[in-house]
């Protein structure tokens, strides 16, 4: 492309013709026009570049714009370093920029060759026309096409920021123009780099800021904990100038003293008695010269009190080490010297307990040999008794090794009495004392002993010896006897198990007998609700023949008349119908009574459906209800469904009715009984309610037991409410309740599973 200053030489040098000057007037704008848009682009970029305040953003985007705004071949920028030695490659286009950073490629600033370093010495921007004729030029493997090459230093307040590093494909692809511009455009990012690095500057000044407001607010809140637990300490706590005068004090401190606020202001003197202030006089120097003391130091109160302290005094130093004040905790040991009184007391009782007690006490220490292992047992002391129970003198034992006392080289119990003392578990056993101290003592009583062993610390343990030998011969004695009274007990428990058995194959009959008392007697009920019906079916057959007789006759005489055949088929379809229906009820009546019975008599499973089986139960007992003004009604769900004992299910629901009829009821009264039945998933609810008399609370905990009755005068057997109990829990795998109130009748309810586990 011919540059202006080309175009002006030309026109210097000769003569123009008019159609030459037309053609270099239009190469002349079509430059300005290029320059003109070179300049808007930088314009533009240097109004984005100025609006980012990231350091490493704004270079990337300045090689990227550059690279799509001027189509160079490549396009990087390095960056001077802190110490002013290095060009540092900070951003790039393409793999080869890519590649460079994460190399850390760098040029020293005063190195003899390379245009960057160069344009960075001189401060103005350096042109390669022809990288190959240019001696000072440094050739990058990465960048293989580059023909010619132009660096632009980044100048912002007067200092050397870095270099914006141009190259294009082609000799001469680069001229003044670009230098102009990218000049202008390097000089925008030396604006744009200042902003971002006052920006980076302020922002971690900002952070430094909100470090130290932290780092105050913390040191605020660690004095404001101090305070507090200063403030709710137990003990008490006061500061003194360093003449003595209280500058603070805490509340447990004026609490102690019987004090308020006022206490400020005050001496510490003052609070200290003569002897305890000249005590205290010589620990002062030793804390002003920041030794810290602890001691006993009593304190007057406001009252006169003089209260026992514990007292810790120390200095307080300043920033610059210099002594500002003095500190003091006190704790109140009242308290404590009361538990040590207390505990000398207990001593002074406990070792006269020692002393009198009726079991003999030793206490031992153990002797280890050189690899650890017990060898044998030091006395340390024994009381009275051990000497009077063993004939071993105190003077002769304590301080000797029980070898030696017991002229023994293996001591029986060392084992244990090591166990003990290292382990500090306890254990007791028993022993003849005879046999220990035979060696010892010639012809020793006999005794049996037990020895409780325990340890007061590692290393140590003590024996506790009592005399059992009168125990254990109570003991022998007891144990004959108890021998003589076990075979007693033995013999009589043969005699009464067998007499439990008998009475258990008595109750067993007594059930059965109960069982078939109450078939025999649904037998007879029901044998004579058949009776009345067949009874009728008999006398209606027997009018009927007669007439049928009647009518024969009058057709062989030829008597026979309209009106006489009417008549008698009139009675024959009444007698029919009659006939008919008292059959049909007595063929129903032994169909009951044939599964009935059947059920009773028999231990089949079968499905069955509840409340239509009640129904047909209640069918039966007809004959015993309607002699009766009782009411039964039974309701409930018409599809609950047992896979169980229909037999043992009918004589739950027989009893229960025959309990209440001679429970419930007196004679001539009129009563209500009712069945629910209920299904609940896999269990099925039958409650039966009467509502009669009800059970007085003392009997109501006896109801189930065999043989209690209390209408045994009635003929009560004791026997219905136990044989319901026991096929319901048993046969059945059910569970039955009874409520009652007296006046308010019975209730039970019986919860059932829908099938029955083998």
């Amino acid at each position: 492309m011919t540059t202006s200053t080309e175009l002006q030489a030309r026109i210097s040098e000769r003569q123009l013709t008019q159609s030459e000057l037309a053609a270099y007037h239009d190469q002349l704008e079509e430059l300005v026009e290029a320059r003109t848009r070179r300049l808007e682009v930088v314009a533009m970029l240097s109004g984005r570049f100025n609006s980012i305040l990231d350091f490493d953003q704004l270079l990337i985007e300045l090689v990227n714009q550059v690279q799509q705004n001027f189509g160079y071949y490549h396009t990087h920028v390095f960056i001077l370093d802190e110490a002013e030695q290095k060009l540092v490659v900070h951003a790039g286009v393409g793999e080869a920029g890519a590649k460079m950073k994460a190399a850390g490629h760098h040029l020293m600033l005063q190195a003899p060759t390379g245009l960057v370093p160069r344009a960075a010495r001189e401060r103005q921007a350096v042109l390669a026309v022809d990288v190959w004729q240019d001696p000072t030029w440094l050739s990058n493997p990465l960048l293989p096409e580059t023909r010619c090459e132009m660096a632009v230093p980044i100048i912002g307040d007067e200092r050397v920021l870095g270099v914006l590093d141009v190259q294009s494909a082609e000799v001469g692809g680069l001229d003044e123009g670009d230098a102009s511009l990218l000049q202008s455009l390097a000089n925008q990012v030396a604006v744009a780099l200042t902003n971002a690095e006052l920006f980076a500057q302020a922002q971690a000044q900002q952070a430094a800021l909100r470090q130290e407001i932290a780092r105050r607010e913390q040191v605020e809140q660690d004095l404001r904990t101090y305070k507090t637990l200063v403030e709710n300490a137990p003990d008490g706590i006061y500061v003194t100038t360093l003449s003595g005068k209280i500058t603070y004090a805490n509340p447990a401190f004026c609490q102690l003293m019987g004090y308020g606020q006022e206490i400020v202001g005050m001496n510490a003197a003052e609070f200290l008695p003569d002897d305890a202030l000249t005590q205290f006089g010589g620990a002062r120097q030793a804390i002003l010269e920041g030794v810290p003391w602890q001691g006993y130091l009593p304190h007057r109160c406001a009252d006169g009190r003089i209260v026992p302290i514990r007292a810790s005094s120390f200095m307080i130093w300043d920033e610059h080490g210099q002594p500002t004040a003095l500190a003091s905790i006190n704790h109140d040991i009242t308290k404590q010297q009361q538990a040590e009184q207390a505990l000398l007391a207990s001593e002074k009782k406990f070792y006269s307990l020692y002393i009198s007690m009726n079991e003999a006490l030793a206490l031992y220490e153990l002797i280890y040999n050189e690899a650890g292992r017990p060898i044998d047992y030091r006395f340390m002391d024994v009381n009275p008794t051990f000497t009077t129970m063993t004939g071993l003198k105190w003077e002769d034992v304590v301080g000797q090794k029980a070898s030696e006392v017991y002229k023994m080289e293996r001591l029986p119990y060392l084992g244990t009495y090591n166990w003990v003392a290292e382990s500090g578990e306890t254990t007791s056993f028993e022993a003849r004392l005879d046999h220990v101290i035979s060696t010892v003592v010639p012809e020793p009583t006999p005794k049996i002993i037990r020895i409780a062993a325990f340890s007061p610390m590692r290393g140590q343990f003590a024996t506790i010896l009592q005399d059992i030998t009168q125990r254990k011969q109570i003991e022998q004695r007891m144990a004959n006897y108890n021998r003589t009274l076990e075979e007693d007990v033995a013999e009589r428990t043969s005699k009464l198990t067998q007499t439990l058995e008998n009475l258990k194959a008595t109750q067993s009959q007594l059930v059965e007998s109960e069982k078939m008392a109450a078939l025999g007697s649904l037998v007879a009920g029901v044998a004579h609700e058949i009776n009345t019906p067949v009874g009728i079916g008999v006398s209606m057959a027997s009018f009927l023949a007669h007439e049928t007789q009647k009518i024969n006759e009058m057709v062989k005489t030829g008597k026979m008349k309209i009106s006489a055949l009417k008549d008698y088929l009139q009675s024959a379809s009444e007698s029919s119908a009659l006939i008919l229906n008292n059959l049909n009820r007595a063929a129903e009546l032994v169909q009951s009574f044939k599964q009935v019975a059947v059920d009773q008599t028999s231990l089949d499973k079968r499905p069955f459906n509840v409340k239509p089986y009640i129904e047909e139960i209640l069918l039966n007992l007809r004959h015993v209800l309607k002699r009766t003004d009782h009411v039964i009604e039974v309701h409930g769900d018409n599809a609950a469904t047992l896979n169980s004992y229909p037999g043992a299910f009918s004589q739950v629901v027989s009893n229960l009715v025959m309990n209440s009829l001679k429970h419930a009821y007196e004679e001539g009264d009129t009563g209500l009984m009712r069945f629910d039945i209920a299904q609940h998933g896999e269990v099925v609810t039958v409650t039966y309610k009467d509502d009669g008399i009800g059970i007085p609370p003392e009997n109501l905990g006896r109801i189930f037991e065999p043989f209690f009755t209390t209408a045994r005068s009635r003929g009560g057997s004791g026997l219905g409410l136990h044989i319901v109990y026991n096929l319901v829990t048993q046969t059945l795998q059910g569970m039955i309740h009874c409520q009652s109130e007296i006046g308010q009748g019975t209730q039970f309810v019986i919860e059932l599973p829908t099938s029955l586990s083998n």
